[in-house]
Protein backbone atom coordinates (compact mmCIF):
# COMPACT_ATOMS: atom_id res chain seq x y z
CA UNK A 1 0.00 0.00 0.00
CA UNK A 2 2.88 2.39 0.79
CA UNK A 3 4.28 2.32 -2.75
CA UNK A 4 0.86 1.90 -4.38
CA UNK A 5 -0.47 5.16 -2.96
CA UNK A 6 2.63 7.05 -4.04
CA UNK A 7 2.75 5.53 -7.52
CA UNK A 8 -0.92 6.28 -8.28
CA UNK A 9 -1.08 9.35 -10.58
CA UNK A 10 2.59 9.89 -9.74
CA UNK A 11 3.12 12.60 -12.36
CA UNK A 12 -0.28 14.27 -11.89
CA UNK A 13 -0.36 15.17 -8.17
CA UNK A 14 1.50 17.38 -7.46
CA UNK A 15 0.98 18.65 -10.98
CA UNK A 16 3.76 19.51 -13.42
CA UNK A 17 5.25 22.84 -12.37
CA UNK A 18 3.96 22.68 -8.79
CA UNK A 19 7.58 23.31 -7.89
CA UNK A 20 10.33 23.96 -10.43
CA UNK A 21 12.89 22.79 -7.87
CA UNK A 22 12.31 19.25 -9.17
CA UNK A 23 13.96 20.23 -12.45
CA UNK A 24 16.74 22.21 -10.78
CA UNK A 25 17.87 19.16 -8.81
CA UNK A 26 17.61 16.86 -11.82
CA UNK A 27 19.23 19.15 -14.39
CA UNK A 28 22.12 20.09 -12.11
CA UNK A 29 22.89 16.44 -11.44
CA UNK A 30 22.68 15.46 -15.10
CA UNK A 31 25.04 18.22 -16.20
CA UNK A 32 27.44 17.64 -13.30
CA UNK A 33 27.77 13.97 -14.23
CA UNK A 34 28.02 14.67 -17.96
CA UNK A 35 30.28 17.74 -18.02
CA UNK A 36 31.67 18.20 -14.51
CA UNK A 37 29.83 21.51 -14.10
CA UNK A 38 26.26 21.74 -12.71
CA UNK A 39 23.77 23.60 -14.89
CA UNK A 40 20.19 24.43 -13.85
CA UNK A 41 17.86 27.34 -13.21
CA UNK A 42 18.13 29.90 -10.43
CA UNK A 43 16.64 33.30 -9.67
CA UNK A 44 19.28 34.37 -7.12
CA UNK A 45 20.74 37.82 -7.71
CA UNK A 46 24.26 36.35 -7.44
CA UNK A 47 23.93 35.04 -11.01
CA UNK A 48 23.19 38.44 -12.53
CA UNK A 49 24.93 38.64 -15.90
CA UNK A 50 25.30 34.86 -16.06
CA UNK A 51 21.68 33.94 -16.85
CA UNK A 52 20.39 32.43 -20.05
CA UNK A 53 16.60 32.79 -20.43
CA UNK A 54 14.83 29.66 -21.70
CA UNK A 55 11.12 28.92 -22.17
CA UNK A 56 10.11 25.27 -21.81
CA UNK A 57 6.66 23.71 -21.48
CA UNK A 58 5.02 27.03 -20.75
CA UNK A 59 7.50 28.10 -18.05
CA UNK A 60 10.47 30.47 -18.18
CA UNK A 61 13.78 29.51 -16.60
CA UNK A 62 16.94 31.48 -15.88
CA UNK A 63 19.59 28.87 -16.70
CA UNK A 64 22.93 29.38 -14.94
CA UNK A 65 26.28 27.57 -14.82
CA UNK A 66 27.79 26.58 -12.47
CA UNK A 67 24.64 26.11 -10.37
CA UNK A 68 25.66 26.51 -6.73
CA UNK A 69 22.31 26.99 -4.98
CA UNK A 70 22.71 23.70 -3.07
CA UNK A 71 25.30 20.99 -2.36
CA UNK A 72 25.73 18.24 -4.97
CA UNK A 73 24.86 14.87 -3.38
CA UNK A 74 21.12 14.77 -4.04
CA UNK A 75 21.63 16.35 -7.46
CA UNK A 76 23.95 13.48 -8.32
CA UNK A 77 21.28 11.00 -7.27
CA UNK A 78 18.42 12.71 -9.14
CA UNK A 79 20.50 13.33 -12.26
CA UNK A 80 22.09 9.90 -12.14
CA UNK A 81 18.66 8.27 -11.92
CA UNK A 82 17.40 9.80 -15.18
CA UNK A 83 20.72 9.23 -16.94
CA UNK A 84 20.55 5.58 -15.89
CA UNK A 85 17.16 5.37 -17.58
CA UNK A 86 18.41 6.78 -20.86
CA UNK A 87 17.43 10.46 -20.59
CA UNK A 88 20.38 12.53 -21.79
CA UNK A 89 18.93 15.96 -22.60
CA UNK A 90 17.79 18.46 -19.93
CA UNK A 91 14.67 19.49 -21.80
CA UNK A 92 13.57 15.95 -22.60
CA UNK A 93 13.28 14.64 -19.05
CA UNK A 94 10.08 12.86 -18.09
CA UNK A 95 8.44 13.88 -14.82
CA UNK A 96 7.13 10.40 -14.05
CA UNK A 97 10.55 8.86 -14.59
CA UNK A 98 12.14 11.54 -12.41
CA UNK A 99 9.70 10.87 -9.59
CA UNK A 100 10.23 7.11 -9.76
CA UNK A 101 13.63 7.79 -8.22
CA UNK A 102 11.89 9.39 -5.24
CA UNK A 103 9.86 6.22 -4.68
CA UNK A 104 13.08 4.25 -4.22
CA UNK A 105 14.22 6.61 -1.46
CA UNK A 106 10.72 6.59 0.06
CA UNK A 107 10.75 2.80 0.26
CA UNK A 108 14.21 2.86 1.84
CA UNK A 109 13.01 5.39 4.41
CA UNK A 110 9.96 3.23 5.19
CA UNK A 111 12.14 0.18 5.86
CA UNK A 112 14.58 2.15 8.03
CA UNK A 113 11.69 3.76 9.94
CA UNK A 114 10.23 0.35 10.71
CA UNK A 115 13.63 -0.95 11.89
CA UNK A 116 14.13 2.08 14.13
CA UNK A 117 10.70 1.75 15.73
CA UNK A 118 11.01 -2.02 16.26
CA UNK A 119 13.42 -1.39 19.13
CA UNK A 120 11.46 1.50 20.61
CA UNK A 121 7.76 0.61 20.62
CA UNK A 122 5.34 -2.31 20.85
CA UNK A 123 4.12 -4.19 17.80
CA UNK A 124 0.76 -2.41 17.83
CA UNK A 125 2.41 1.02 18.06
CA UNK A 126 4.77 0.06 15.26
CA UNK A 127 2.01 -1.05 12.90
CA UNK A 128 -0.14 2.01 13.58
CA UNK A 129 2.78 4.40 13.09
CA UNK A 130 3.69 2.77 9.78
CA UNK A 131 0.04 2.85 8.72
CA UNK A 132 -0.18 6.60 9.28
CA UNK A 133 3.17 7.10 7.52
CA UNK A 134 1.76 5.21 4.54
CA UNK A 135 -1.57 6.98 4.09
CA UNK A 136 -1.52 10.60 5.33
CA UNK A 137 -2.04 12.59 2.10
CA UNK A 138 0.50 15.36 2.77
CA UNK A 139 3.19 12.73 3.29
CA UNK A 140 2.16 10.79 0.17
CA UNK A 141 2.12 13.85 -2.10
CA UNK A 142 5.36 15.42 -0.86
CA UNK A 143 7.26 12.15 -1.06
CA UNK A 144 6.52 11.99 -4.77
CA UNK A 145 8.53 15.15 -5.43
CA UNK A 146 12.12 15.21 -6.68
CA UNK A 147 13.31 17.08 -3.59
CA UNK A 148 16.46 16.66 -1.48
CA UNK A 149 14.46 15.96 1.70
CA UNK A 150 13.65 12.56 0.21
CA UNK A 151 17.33 11.71 0.77
CA UNK A 152 17.65 13.52 4.11
CA UNK A 153 14.97 11.24 5.64
CA UNK A 154 16.71 7.87 5.01
CA UNK A 155 20.12 9.34 5.91
CA UNK A 156 18.74 10.53 9.27
CA UNK A 157 16.86 7.29 9.98
CA UNK A 158 19.90 5.25 8.99
CA UNK A 159 21.99 7.23 11.47
CA UNK A 160 19.39 6.71 14.24
CA UNK A 161 19.39 2.97 13.51
CA UNK A 162 23.19 2.93 13.76
CA UNK A 163 23.04 4.86 17.04
CA UNK A 164 20.66 2.25 18.41
CA UNK A 165 23.12 -0.51 17.52
CA UNK A 166 25.99 1.55 18.91
CA UNK A 167 24.21 1.95 22.26
CA UNK A 168 24.01 -1.84 22.58
CA UNK A 169 27.55 -2.64 21.45
CA UNK A 170 30.20 -0.11 20.53
CA UNK A 171 31.99 -0.49 17.20
CA UNK A 172 34.68 1.69 15.66
CA UNK A 173 33.42 0.73 12.19
CA UNK A 174 29.95 1.91 13.15
CA UNK A 175 31.41 5.17 14.44
CA UNK A 176 33.08 5.62 11.05
CA UNK A 177 29.78 4.89 9.31
CA UNK A 178 28.05 7.52 11.45
CA UNK A 179 30.76 9.98 10.45
CA UNK A 180 30.02 9.27 6.78
CA UNK A 181 26.25 9.68 7.24
CA UNK A 182 26.75 12.95 9.13
CA UNK A 183 28.99 14.23 6.32
CA UNK A 184 26.41 13.34 3.67
CA UNK A 185 23.63 15.35 5.32
CA UNK A 186 25.09 18.87 4.76
CA UNK A 187 26.33 17.67 1.37
CA UNK A 188 22.68 16.98 0.54
CA UNK A 189 21.31 20.31 1.76
CA UNK A 190 22.71 22.92 4.14
CA UNK A 191 19.46 22.97 6.14
CA UNK A 192 20.05 19.26 6.89
CA UNK A 193 22.37 20.56 9.60
CA UNK A 194 19.14 20.63 11.64
CA UNK A 195 19.10 16.84 11.42
CA UNK A 196 22.78 16.72 12.38
CA UNK A 197 22.02 18.65 15.57
CA UNK A 198 19.27 16.15 16.44
CA UNK A 199 21.61 13.20 15.83
CA UNK A 200 24.30 14.67 18.07
CA UNK A 201 21.82 15.26 20.88
CA UNK A 202 20.26 11.79 20.48
CA UNK A 203 23.74 10.25 20.63
CA UNK A 204 24.33 12.04 23.94
CA UNK A 205 20.94 11.03 25.34
CA UNK A 206 20.90 7.39 24.25
CA UNK A 207 24.56 6.38 24.12
CA UNK A 208 26.56 4.32 26.60
CA UNK A 209 28.24 6.43 29.25
CA UNK A 210 31.77 5.28 28.33
CA UNK A 211 31.51 5.53 24.55
CA UNK A 212 28.88 8.17 23.78
CA UNK A 213 31.51 10.90 23.46
CA UNK A 214 33.31 8.93 20.77
CA UNK A 215 30.07 8.46 18.84
CA UNK A 216 29.14 12.10 19.33
CA UNK A 217 32.58 13.16 18.19
CA UNK A 218 32.22 11.10 15.03
CA UNK A 219 28.95 12.85 14.23
CA UNK A 220 30.41 16.29 14.90
CA UNK A 221 33.52 15.59 12.82
CA UNK A 222 31.40 14.16 10.00
CA UNK A 223 29.19 17.25 10.01
CA UNK A 224 32.24 19.52 9.81
CA UNK A 225 33.71 17.40 7.01
CA UNK A 226 30.45 17.66 5.07
CA UNK A 227 30.27 21.45 5.45
CA UNK A 228 33.93 21.79 4.51
CA UNK A 229 33.51 19.53 1.47
CA UNK A 230 30.55 21.58 0.24
CA UNK A 231 32.44 24.87 0.62
CA UNK A 232 35.46 23.34 -1.12
CA UNK A 233 33.28 22.03 -3.96
CA UNK A 234 31.63 25.43 -4.47
CA UNK A 235 34.89 27.37 -4.32
CA UNK A 236 36.51 24.93 -6.74
CA UNK A 237 33.81 25.65 -9.33
CA UNK A 238 33.75 29.43 -8.80
CA UNK A 239 34.94 30.99 -5.55
CA UNK A 240 33.54 34.45 -6.22
CA UNK A 241 30.13 33.12 -7.25
CA UNK A 242 30.04 30.73 -4.27
CA UNK A 243 30.51 33.65 -1.88
CA UNK A 244 27.78 35.66 -3.64
CA UNK A 245 25.32 32.72 -3.52
CA UNK A 246 25.91 32.16 0.19
CA UNK A 247 25.42 35.87 0.79
CA UNK A 248 22.11 35.76 -1.11
CA UNK A 249 20.91 32.84 1.02
CA UNK A 250 21.92 34.74 4.15
CA UNK A 251 20.10 37.89 3.08
CA UNK A 252 16.81 36.04 2.44
CA UNK A 253 16.16 35.54 6.18
CA UNK A 254 13.04 37.44 7.28
CA UNK A 255 12.16 36.26 10.79
CA UNK A 256 11.96 33.50 13.38
CA UNK A 257 8.43 32.17 12.75
CA UNK A 258 9.74 29.04 11.04
CA UNK A 259 9.32 26.80 14.09
CA UNK A 260 5.66 27.67 14.60
CA UNK A 261 4.93 27.15 10.91
CA UNK A 262 6.63 23.75 10.81
CA UNK A 263 4.78 22.56 13.89
CA UNK A 264 1.32 24.04 13.50
CA UNK A 265 0.74 25.20 9.91
CA UNK A 266 1.07 22.31 7.46
CA UNK A 267 1.53 23.21 3.80
CA UNK A 268 0.94 21.52 0.50
CA UNK A 269 3.89 22.73 -1.60
CA UNK A 270 3.55 26.46 -0.83
CA UNK A 271 -0.10 26.71 0.23
CA UNK A 272 -1.35 26.30 3.82
CA UNK A 273 -3.62 23.28 4.19
CA UNK A 274 -6.28 22.53 6.77
CA UNK A 275 -5.37 18.91 7.51
CA UNK A 276 -4.89 18.28 11.23
CA UNK A 277 -3.10 14.93 11.18
CA UNK A 278 0.39 16.40 11.27
CA UNK A 279 -0.60 19.17 13.71
CA UNK A 280 -1.87 16.55 16.16
CA UNK A 281 1.37 14.62 15.62
CA UNK A 282 3.36 17.73 16.53
CA UNK A 283 1.34 18.25 19.71
CA UNK A 284 1.70 14.62 20.78
CA UNK A 285 5.42 14.54 19.96
CA UNK A 286 6.07 17.62 22.09
CA UNK A 287 3.91 16.21 24.91
CA UNK A 288 6.06 13.07 24.90
CA UNK A 289 8.94 15.23 26.17
CA UNK A 290 7.11 15.36 29.52
CA UNK A 291 7.81 11.64 30.04
CA UNK A 292 10.68 10.57 32.32
CA UNK A 293 12.61 9.20 29.33
CA UNK A 294 13.22 11.33 26.24
CA UNK A 295 11.65 9.88 23.10
CA UNK A 296 13.42 10.22 19.73
CA UNK A 297 10.24 11.56 18.10
CA UNK A 298 9.83 14.25 20.75
CA UNK A 299 13.48 15.30 20.54
CA UNK A 300 13.56 15.16 16.74
CA UNK A 301 10.44 17.30 16.30
CA UNK A 302 11.61 19.86 18.85
CA UNK A 303 15.22 20.13 17.65
CA UNK A 304 14.57 20.00 13.90
CA UNK A 305 11.80 22.62 13.96
CA UNK A 306 13.74 24.89 16.31
CA UNK A 307 16.93 24.72 14.21
CA UNK A 308 15.03 25.26 10.97
CA UNK A 309 13.93 28.64 12.35
CA UNK A 310 17.56 29.63 11.70
CA UNK A 311 17.63 28.36 8.12
CA UNK A 312 14.21 29.23 6.67
CA UNK A 313 12.68 32.52 5.66
CA UNK A 314 9.33 32.68 7.47
CA UNK A 315 7.70 34.09 4.35
CA UNK A 316 8.94 31.18 2.19
CA UNK A 317 8.30 27.95 4.11
CA UNK A 318 7.55 25.12 1.69
CA UNK A 319 5.85 21.80 2.25
CA UNK A 320 8.97 19.71 1.68
CA UNK A 321 10.67 21.38 4.66
CA UNK A 322 8.29 19.32 6.80
CA UNK A 323 9.38 15.98 5.36
CA UNK A 324 12.10 15.11 7.94
CA UNK A 325 9.39 15.58 10.60
CA UNK A 326 6.88 13.17 9.05
CA UNK A 327 8.22 9.84 10.42
CA UNK A 328 8.41 11.22 13.95
CA UNK A 329 4.94 12.78 13.80
CA UNK A 330 3.51 9.41 12.74
CA UNK A 331 5.38 7.66 15.56
CA UNK A 332 3.92 10.11 18.07
CA UNK A 333 0.41 9.50 16.69
CA UNK A 334 0.71 5.73 16.72
CA UNK A 335 2.18 5.52 20.22
CA UNK A 336 -0.35 7.95 21.72
CA UNK A 337 -3.41 6.20 20.28
CA UNK A 338 -2.27 2.75 21.42
CA UNK A 339 -1.36 4.18 24.83
CA UNK A 340 -4.81 5.81 25.15
CA UNK A 341 -6.50 2.54 24.24
CA UNK A 342 -4.49 0.33 26.59
CA UNK A 343 -4.68 2.70 29.54
CA UNK A 344 -8.33 3.65 28.79
CA UNK A 345 -7.42 7.36 28.81
CA UNK A 346 -10.61 9.29 28.22
CA UNK A 347 -9.13 12.73 27.49
CA UNK A 348 -6.49 11.55 25.02
CA UNK A 349 -9.07 9.35 23.29
CA UNK A 350 -11.43 12.32 22.98
CA UNK A 351 -8.66 14.35 21.36
CA UNK A 352 -7.87 11.63 18.82
CA UNK A 353 -11.51 10.84 18.03
CA UNK A 354 -12.34 14.52 17.53
CA UNK A 355 -9.51 15.02 15.03
CA UNK A 356 -10.37 11.77 13.23
CA UNK A 357 -14.08 12.62 13.03
CA UNK A 358 -13.22 16.09 11.73
CA UNK A 359 -11.02 14.55 9.04
CA UNK A 360 -13.79 12.21 7.94
CA UNK A 361 -16.33 15.06 7.84
CA UNK A 362 -13.92 17.25 5.90
CA UNK A 363 -13.49 14.59 3.22
CA UNK A 364 -17.26 14.15 2.81
CA UNK A 365 -17.63 17.93 2.46
CA UNK A 366 -14.69 18.67 0.14
CA UNK A 367 -15.40 15.70 -2.16
CA UNK A 368 -19.16 16.40 -2.03
CA UNK A 369 -19.93 12.87 -0.85
CA UNK A 370 -22.80 14.46 1.09
CA UNK A 371 -24.61 17.75 0.66
CA UNK A 372 -23.13 20.62 2.64
CA UNK A 373 -26.00 20.62 5.14
CA UNK A 374 -25.93 16.85 5.61
CA UNK A 375 -22.15 16.93 6.16
CA UNK A 376 -22.41 19.71 8.73
CA UNK A 377 -25.27 18.24 10.72
CA UNK A 378 -23.81 14.74 10.49
CA UNK A 379 -20.56 16.03 11.89
CA UNK A 380 -22.31 17.90 14.72
CA UNK A 381 -24.55 14.94 15.60
CA UNK A 382 -21.60 12.56 15.68
CA UNK A 383 -19.53 14.94 17.77
CA UNK A 384 -22.27 15.54 20.35
CA UNK A 385 -22.99 11.80 20.54
CA UNK A 386 -19.31 11.09 21.08
CA UNK A 387 -18.89 13.70 23.80
CA UNK A 388 -22.19 12.96 25.49
CA UNK A 389 -21.74 9.18 25.62
CA UNK A 390 -18.13 9.27 26.78
CA UNK A 391 -18.58 11.97 29.41
CA UNK A 392 -22.02 10.98 30.74
CA UNK A 393 -21.12 7.33 31.27
CA UNK A 394 -17.36 7.37 31.90
CA UNK A 395 -17.17 3.80 33.26
CA UNK A 396 -18.91 2.37 30.22
CA UNK A 397 -16.92 4.73 28.02
CA UNK A 398 -13.56 3.56 29.31
CA UNK A 399 -14.41 -0.05 28.55
CA UNK A 400 -15.28 0.80 24.97
CA UNK A 401 -12.38 3.19 24.26
CA UNK A 402 -10.14 0.61 22.51
CA UNK A 403 -12.93 -0.30 20.09
CA UNK A 404 -13.86 3.35 19.52
CA UNK A 405 -10.26 4.39 18.91
CA UNK A 406 -9.84 1.47 16.52
CA UNK A 407 -12.99 2.43 14.65
CA UNK A 408 -11.77 6.00 14.30
CA UNK A 409 -8.39 4.77 13.06
CA UNK A 410 -10.17 2.75 10.37
CA UNK A 411 -12.28 5.77 9.41
CA UNK A 412 -9.27 8.11 9.34
CA UNK A 413 -7.23 5.71 7.20
CA UNK A 414 -10.14 5.27 4.80
CA UNK A 415 -10.51 9.07 4.56
CA UNK A 416 -6.79 9.51 3.87
CA UNK A 417 -6.73 6.81 1.19
CA UNK A 418 -9.85 8.26 -0.42
CA UNK A 419 -8.32 11.73 -0.49
CA UNK A 420 -5.22 10.41 -2.25
CA UNK A 421 -7.28 8.61 -4.90
CA UNK A 422 -9.86 11.35 -5.36
CA UNK A 423 -7.42 14.27 -5.54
Amino acid sequence: MFIGLRAYHLEQVPEHGATMDEFAWTWSGMSLLQTGSPRAWSNLAAYKGRRHRVEWRGQKYNIVEPWLDHPPVYSLYAGGWVLLHGQREMFQVDLRQMRMGSLVLDALGFVLFSLVLRRLVTRGELMLSLLFYSVIPLIVFHQRLVISENLIVPLTLGAVLSLQAQSRRFSWWRALWLLVLAALLPLTKVAALSSCVFLVLWALVSGQARTRWITTGALVIGTCVGVGAYLGYARHLDAELATAVLTNHHDRFKGFAGMELLLFQPKFIAKPTRELWTVLGSVLALLSLSLPRVTPWGLAVLVYSACMAFFVDETRVYGWYYMPLYPWLCAALGVAIVHASRRHLLGLSLLWCTVAWLGIARLSYVQQLLTADHARFGYLLGLLTLYGALCAWPRFARSTLPALNGLMVAGAVAACVAEVYLR
